[in-house]
């Protein structure tokens, strides 16, 4: 979901360094790093995403263990 977002130009990724690939989110065992260029547009797009993933997969996320950085 988040690299077809990124695909549509919906989310932009992020170059940690000049020579770096580009990141959009990094995967831990039960975590995930969402990486964006700051935007309110692309915070609201990346809530979007994690619904429409909590609808498709059931899986419900803990909305007091989120948090937005910029």
């Amino acid at each position: 979901m988040l690299r077809a977002a990124e695909e549509r130009r919906a989310l932009t990724s992020i170059k940690v360094g000049a020579t770096s690939p580009r990141m959009s989110h990094i995967l831990f065992a039960d975590d995930t790093m969402i990486f964006c260029k700051e935007s309110v547009t692309k915070s609201k797009y990346t809530v979007r995403i994690l619904a429409d993933y909590d609808r498709a997969l059931g899986q419900k996320l803990n909305m007091r263990k989120c948090s937005l950085n910029f």
